[in-house]
């Protein structure tokens, strides 16, 4: 088992605090965010973690000697987005966490053993610009609504979204490298404009029917995405 953290994007919508330094390296509670998750998955029996970086990459350097995490650089992260990252760690994908490198891990609930492919889910008021996980009685994923689907209007008073944390398994992984092959054929050819903006779990809402995915809910105050100030604002509220 291990862990892939997509962690090479500029944070534009952080700026300027990301003109300093990466927001993964946002320092919360007395670790960078990105530290936080390392110990995380440390806890969690996770020996292997594969940290892709970008944006001021030579400031992720002492992770590799502090924790010993395998390093990969994409030189490409102000053009596509965290799906070229995935793509570059895909010989890595057996049974794989893959974590945003932007996610605050403010309490740990990622189990030692786990065997079904899972998005951890979070329960959000707001879910204007969040993707909202749709789920059977049996905690089943059924549908991933994205922001372009104005999931607002469906669940005005917030629902259970993605956190930004998942695993997968082996089987999950086999199909995710063959549409992280299809998606580098499509960016040599005519279709390359529509991958640039593209996120990783976009494979997943595309080809549904194709995995046996589960929703597993964390607590609302458990982790947060960091993408703005007002992000920081109510993470810092509840430490």
């Amino acid at each position: 088992m291990n862990a892939i953290v997509l962690a090479a994007g500029v944070g534009s919508r952080l700026q300027p605090l990301t003109f300093s330094v990466p927001k993964p390296l946002t320092i919360v509670d007395g670790d960078p965010i990105i530290e936080r998750q390392i110990k995380c998955l440390r806890s969690a029996g996770i020996n292997e973690i594969h940290l892709v970086i970008g944006y001021q990459a030579e400031k992720f350097e002492y992770l590799r000697q502090h924790y010993n995490v395998n390093l990969v650089y994409n030189p490409y992260y102000s053009e596509f987005n965290n799906i070229y990252s995935l793509f570059l760690c895909r010989e890595f994908l057996e049974n794989t966490w893959i974590l945003e490198g932007d996610v605050f891990i403010r309490k740990n609930f990622l189990p030692p053993a786990i065997q079904r492919s899972t998005y951890f889910s979070v329960f959000r008021p707001d879910v204007t610009s969040e993707w909202v996980l749709e789920f059977s009685a049996n905690h089943k994923l059924t549908r991933i609504l994205t922001s372009k689907d104005s999931p607002g209007l469906l669940y005005g008073n917030g629902t259970y979204t993605m956190s930004g944390i998942s695993f997968w398994n082996q089987y999950a992984t086999q199909k995710i490298k063959h549409y992280l092959d299809i998606f580098s054929q499509n960016i040599r050819g005519t279709e390359k404009q529509a991958q640039v903006g593209q996120y990783w779990d976009q494979i997943i809402v595309d080809n549904l029917n194709e995995f046996e995915i589960f929703v597993e809910k964390v607590e609302t105050d458990d982790c947060f995405e960091v993408d703005t100030e007002i992000d920081l604002d109510i993470l810092r509220s509840f430490l």
